[in-house]
């Protein structure tokens, strides 16, 4: 039954990248202009494409060639550097844009002449042995009849009939982008850009519509595309807000411990359960701890900051970087925070690498239970990176998970004595008490510019669980 599971989930992974043209480890190459610089932003074009191509069953790799401003000239002066020296197997080519567009400044590109340029970028290819994905140009603001796009017009019937004459695959964008309009047009009537943030470049829908127009030309079947879509909506920075603040609004959130650009994710995190940690005013009042326009909190003293809340069951959830040597750490369960040190259950953060800390035996590590536990994993980033971790405490089972990975699952309640760890190394001195007496109950806090070197902590959010 086990080799029949197995069987069966090989084929359907075989089937679900069969008719795709994009092989496992093909490099492909995205040349184009500005449309295509941006779209290798975190949710682009570009990056949609290729997690499209990842749910499809197909690892490929990305070469970025998009230069903001080029047009078909451009594109045929740097074909061999920025494509055919790359030793790419695919690529698409988007050009049309601006060679149209920068008629408006006499700078434009007539057809015959981007014919020719075209014409050359399509036959070296070739000759490399690179294929080309074609994809129309699309719509120099959302208006299909201003003259622009009319121009456009025998641009596109031209590399329609090229790439059908050539036997190109092709990504008819253009086409595409006038009937999503019409679709959404239909239901929204208010006036405005609904696929592009200035008529050209494009918005997170405007990608998506990119993204699928190419992956379709690639032979991703239309079966996969609401798997994709939902893929799509996962994808980090998809929509981005501004918030316009005056500077002294601006330094009233920052003293009060709060970021303004946080503001919109922790609505989100809200929902989820999430909630910021309310820290005490005392810690940035006093000036050891100071949180940028950023959200970046570091202290300029070995001083904890603790949360004005205590918290029992939850779930601790942060950015943490560390400076070269630094040694900081995540204190939970404090009973006593002026005097924490014994009577609280601190998680290590350590610059492990550092000459000064990188023959400490493991239960003094980043990640450990501080003196008591080692970690069974270490994935943590070196110094000057920033890692993410989530800490679970729940009653006296401590779990840490650090950039995806699990780092540490153990009971306090094995820690049964005050002198001797499990795997019988000593305890520091300064710890005498043994954590299985601690109760699981208390403030959350962080450590501050313990060892030298400044720690840095950002996106903090807690949460209850059971």
């Amino acid at each position: 039954m086990k080799k029949l599971a197995i069987a069966a989930c090989l084929a359907a992974a075989l089937s679900a990248s069969a008719d795709v043209m994009i092989g496992s480890g093909d490099r492909i190459a995205f040349l184009g202009d500005s449309i295509t610089a941006y779209g290798n932003g975190p949710a682009g074009y570009v990056n949609l494409v290729m997690k499209g191509l990842e749910v499809a069953g197909v690892k490929a790799v990305k070469i970025p060639a998009g230069v903001s401003g080029h047009k078909s000239n451009d594109m045929l002066a740097r074909l061999d550097k920025d494509v055919l020296a790359k030793n790419v197997k695919w690529m698409t080519f988007s050009c049309g844009v601006n060679d149209v567009w920068h008629f408006d400044w006499n700078k434009g590109v007539p057809l015959e002449e981007y014919k020719r340029n075209c014409s050359q970028i399509f036959d070296k290819c070739a000759a490399a042995g690179v294929k080309v994905i074609v994809l129309t140009a699309t719509m120099i603001r959302e208006d299909a009849s201003n003259k622009q796009n009319k121009m456009l017009e025998g641009y596109n019937e031209w590399l329609r009939a090229e790439a059908k004459r050539r036997g190109l695959p092709l990504a008819d964008l253009n086409a595409d982008m006038q009937a999503e309009l019409g679709r959404i047009r239909e239901r929204d009537r208010s006036p405005g850009n609904k696929l592009t943030r200035d008529g050209v470049h494009m918005i997170f829908p405007g990608d998506c519509m990119m993204a699928w127009g190419v992956l379709r030309a690639m032979g991703v079947d239309e079966s996969k595309k609401d798997e994709i879509s939902a893929a799509w909506r996962k994808m980090p920075e998809a929509w981005k807000y501004e918030i316009k603040l005056t500077d002294e609004e601006n330094s009233r959130l920052l003293e009060a411990g709060i970021c303004p650009g946080d503001l919109a994710r922790r609505a989100l995190d809200a929902m989820d359960g999430w909630q910021s940690v309310a820290w005490r005013s005392s810690a940035f009042e006093s000036g050891v701890w100071k949180m940028g326009a950023d959200g970046v909190m570091t202290a300029t003293k070995d001083d904890a900051i603790w949360s004005d809340a205590s918290y029992e069951n939850f779930e601790l959830d942060f950015d943490y970087k560390l400076d070269p040597g630094a040694n900081s750490g995540v204190i939970i369960y404090a009973e006593d925070t002026r005097n924490w040190i014994p009577n609280a259950i601190e998680v290590q953060l350590l610059d492990d690498n550092h000459e000064r800390w990188k023959n400490d035996r493991g239960t003094l590590k980043n990640g450990s239970l501080y003196g008591h536990v080692a970690p069974t994993a270490y994935p943590a980033k070196g110094a000057g990176h920033w890692n993410h971790m989530t800490l679970r405490a729940v009653g006296q089972q401590i779990t840490v998970t650090i950039n995806g990975k699990l780092a540490l699952d153990y009971s306090l309640a094995k820690l049964t004595d005050g002198k001797t760890a499990p795997d019988g190394s000593p305890i520091p001195g300064h710890l005498p008490r043994p954590w299985s007496t601690i109760r699981t109950s208390g403030p959350i806090g962080f450590q501050g510019m313990h060892g030298g070197a400044l720690p840095y902590f950002r996106n903090v959010r807690i949460r209850q669980v059971r």
